[in-house]
C-alpha cells in the first residue's frame, strides 16, 4: 500500500509540476498579448490623433471659407434689405399711422360700451334699491302700526290684569274670613 500510495504521489506531483509550467507559460502568453495590445492601442491612438488633427485642420478651413462666404452674402443681403426698405419706410410710416388710428377708435368704443352697460347696471341697482326701500318704508310703517296696536292692548290688558288682581285679593280675604268663621262655626259645634 505504500508503494500504491507512493506512486500516487508522485504522479500528483508531477502532474503539479505540469499545472505550474503551463500556469507560468499561459502568464507569459498574457504579458505578451497584454504588451503587444497596449502597443497596438497606443499605435490605433496615435493615428486617430493624427486623422483627428488632419480633419480639425480641414474643417477649421472649411468653416474658415464658409464663414468668409456667408460674411459677403450677409453683407449683400443687408445693403439689398437697405435699399428695400428706404424705399418702403413711407409706406410703412402711413400704415403704422392708420394702424395706430383704427387701434385708439376701436379702444374708445370698446371704453364706450363699458361705459354704457356700467350706467344701465348702475341704474337698475338704484332702482332695485329704490323699490327696496319703498317697501321696507312700508314694512316699517306696519310694523310700527302693529306695535301702537300692541302696546294699546298692552295697556288694556294690564289694566284688566290689574282689576283682576284686586278682585282675587278681595276673594281671597273673604275666603280667609269664610275659613275662620267656619272655624268658630265647627268649634262651637
Amino acid at each position: 500500500m505504500d508503494a500504491r500510495q507512493q506512486a500516487h504521489i508522485n504522479e500528483l506531483t508531477e502532474q503539479l509540476r505540469t499545472a505550474e509550467y503551463m500556469s507560468k507559460k499561459l502568464r507569459e502568453e498574457l504579458a505578451q498579448a497584454q504588451a503587444q495590445m497596449k502597443a497596438e492601442r497606443a499605435s490605433l491612438q496615435d493615428q486617430r490623433l493624427k486623422e483627428a488633427q488632419a480633419w480639425k485642420v480641414g474643417t477649421e478651413l472649411m468653416r474658415t471659407s464658409y464663414q468668409v462666404t456667408q460674411a459677403r452674402l450677409l453683407l449683400l443681403l443687408d445693403m439689398e434689405r437697405r435699399n428695400l426698405l428706404s424705399g418702403e419706410d413711407v409706406v410703412r410710416r402711413e400704415r403704422l399711422a392708420k394702424v395706430q388710428r383704427d387701434y385708439n377708435l376701436a379702444l374708445f368704443q370698446q371704453k364706450e360700451n363699458e361705459l354704457e352697460e356700467r350706467i344701465l347696471e348702475l341704474q337698475e341697482t338704484v332702482e332695485v334699491e329704490r323699490e327696496e326701500r319703498a317697501k321696507g318704508d312700508q314694512e316699517y310703517e306696519e310694523l310700527r302700526e302693529k306695535y301702537a296696536g300692541v302696546v294699546g292692548k298692552y295697556g288694556n290688558l294690564k289694566g284688566k290684569f290689574s282689576t283682576l288682581l284686586a278682585k282675587s285679593a278681595g276673594l281671597h280675604r273673604d275666603l280667609e274670613q269664610s275659613g275662620t268663621k267656619r272655624n268658630q262655626i265647627e268649634v262651637r259645634l
